[in-house]
């Protein structure tokens, strides 16, 4: 056979897009977009696996993971690692499974857990999926993306997911987010880069994705190979206000005794009606860090931010917003539709919070007749 036969037989590379993250950088809105439009995708040949879950956080750390036990999910079920690893390889055997009836050139796989793995996980990622991702002898090029973000932004915003999900409170988090920012993104990229090659792994900015045209998931969905005409973006996991994170965390929520708090809880005690109503309040965002936590935050992610500037040309500056500020309008009118609807406990504690914690500039704003 001659070289050109050779040439003529040879299967198109099939793309694989990675989407490792990071955390709150509309992620979810990326996942919940790509499972809206998956049917459409595929008819233009690209696969999201319908088999598994939307977000594959859990299918990244199960299946590459040297840990799995370790994961809430094993955790909370008593699975050790036998069981733990059966779990994570019925999750490849899906994806496989999907994979055997599609015959299009590009996949695209979003989780942001992945962006945690170490380099010997991430080096599993490319070792066990290449194979399952692509036909014998069909080649795979790996594309990684991973959007970044402001440091205080996300700091804020990673703790008030936090305790919106009950998981931690301020003050139990917020030493936990400042810890791990130093050097964050530079390690993750030498894991990745390390594994699939500098050229395949891009850094994009969330806040300049946002600010496009097409917003954060035109954004993406350019960056993967896909045009986004067509495609309907979709909005999930909206984050609570900076005053009712505030409010969370404070004594003047319920709480349960702590021996009948989860393993992960932080133990307040709401009703679904109250919940839903607190988080439906709009106000402030970006302001848990106090003025001198934000300054030793740029501190301490100055390298960081010279990386990220020097190898994808994204730049960051160390803007304040924090400390208390005025209650907003829109605060206020959300407030005041929100109070008649909380239960009795909840509206008194909400009211005590928020008059300790009035910012200059509103006095009287929360007295009972403003109310």
């Amino acid at each position: 056979m001659t070289d050109g036969s050779i040439q003529q037989t040879r299967l198109p590379t099939r793309t694989v897009v990675l989407h490792i993250g990071r955390h709150k950088t509309g992620s979810s809105s990326i996942q919940a977009t790509l499972r809206h439009n998956q049917a459409q995708l595929l008819q233009r040949g690209v696969l999201v696996p319908k088999n598994l879950p939307p977000n594959l956080s859990g299918f990244f750390s199960h299946v590459f993971s040297r840990a799995p036990e370790a994961l809430k999910f094993n955790v909370e079920r008593g699975h050790g690692r036998q069981q733990a690893q059966k779990h994570g390889n019925r999750l490849l055997e899906r994806l496989a499974h999907e994979l055997e009836a599609f015959t299009g050139n590009r996949i695209v796989l979003s989780g942001e857990e992945a962006c945690a793995l170490h380099p010997d996980e991430v080096a599993q990622v490319r070792d066990r999926l290449g194979p399952v991702l692509a036909p014998a002898g069909q080649q795979v090029d790996f594309r990684v993306l991973l959007y970044t973000r402001d440091p205080v932004a996300y700091a804020s915003s990673a703790m008030q997911q936090n305790i919106k999900k009950n998981v931690k409170l301020l003050e139990d988090h917020k030493p936990v987010v400042l810890r791990k920012a130093p050097g964050w993104y530079q390690r993750t990229h030498a894991a990745w880069a390390g594994v699939f090659g500098a050229d395949a792994v891009e850094f994009r900015s969330f806040e300049t994705a946002c600010a496009a045209p097409g917003g954060l998931i035109g954004d993406f969905l350019t960056a993967a190979g896909i045009p986004p005409e067509g495609i309907e973006p979709q909005r999930a996991n909206d984050s609570i206000a900076d005053e009712i994170a505030g409010f969370l965390s404070s004594s003047h929520v319920p709480k349960l005794p702590p021996d009948q708090r989860g393993l992960w809880s932080a133990g307040f005690d709401l009703s679904t009606a109250d919940q839903e109503i607190l988080f439906a309040i709009r106000g402030s965002k970006g302001g848990l860090l106090t003025a001198s936590e934000q300054a030793g935050l740029w501190d301490a992610v100055a390298a960081d931010m010279r990386f990220i500037e020097r190898e994808f040309g994204i730049t960051y500056g160390a803007a304040q917003t924090a400390g208390a500020v005025p209650f907003g309008p829109v605060f206020m009118d959300d407030l005041k539709a929100a109070l008649p609807r909380l239960s009795p406990p909840v509206r008194r504690g909400l009211l005590a919070y928020l008059r300790d914690r009035s910012a200059p500039g509103d006095p009287g704003q929360l007295q009972p007749e403003g109310i």
